[in-house]
């Protein structure tokens, strides 16, 4: 399993079309919002790093996206997740 967060900045005005398109994104959970600024901080769980990389390759390819980054990373293989259930 792979977490990270997800600092993006958005033009503004364009914020509530930009955070429609978000959502479609499998995996994002919209965590904060600042319309003032336009800046957005999602939540992003995949099954891989290449899944993760996608997803923030498909945020950074949205219209009206300035800057979309990965500010926190964090990697648990399923052998562990599984260990700490047991």
């Amino acid at each position: 399993m792979n977490i990270s967060s997800i600092l993006i900045t958005i033009h503004p005005p364009s914020v509530n079309e930009t955070l429609k398109s978000l959502k479609c994104i499998n995996g994002l959970e919209i965590y904060h919002v600042d319309e003032d600024v336009g800046q957005v901080v999602v939540i992003q769980e995949a099954n891989s790093v290449d899944d993760e990389v996608a997803g923030l390759t498909a945020i950074k390819a949205l219209p009206n996206i300035l800057y979309a980054e990965m500010v926190y990373h964090y990697f648990e293989s399923q052998n562990n997740i599984v260990e700490a259930i047991n």
